[in-house]
């Protein structure tokens, strides 16, 4: 089982600021801080990061490319293309402030933007 503070450890400053850029209403990302609207969010532990999670997810999807990401019953879809899936299935996350979704989310983010530190 996958913790949400494994997860949350994992997401690294620049996979923050990518999800910023792709998260509607979201800006200002710098040395661990962003903004939702005109309001600093300082940690990864409020409300407003489980917002950032499923704007950047939205964000995600609206982008012109093979890739997408689906909500099913019991598990999270990351599609690419024709070729091949991948699902996070929720029973897989012992969730604290965020629900199991979200760690899902969570956890399907990192793995799309983990080579953005190699940009």
């Amino acid at each position: 089982m996958i913790t949400e503070k494994e997860l949350k450890d994992r997401c690294t400053s620049e996979i923050v600021k990518k999800m910023v850029e792709l998260a509607e209403g979201f800006t200002s990302y710098s040395n661990g801080i962003f903004m939702y609207r005109e309001h600093y969010v300082y940690s990864l532990d409020t409300s407003r990061f489980a917002l950032l999670v499923h704007r950047t997810v939205e964000g995600f999807n609206k982008i012109d490319c093979d890739e997408s990401i689906s909500v099913l019953n019991t598990a999270l879809e990351l599609e690419f293309g024709n070729e091949t899936e991948k699902y996070y299935h929720f029973e897989n996350y012992q969730s604290e402030l965020l629900t199991q979704l979200e760690c899902a989310s969570l956890h399907c983010l990192i793995e799309i933007f983990k080579g953005v530190e190699n940009d």
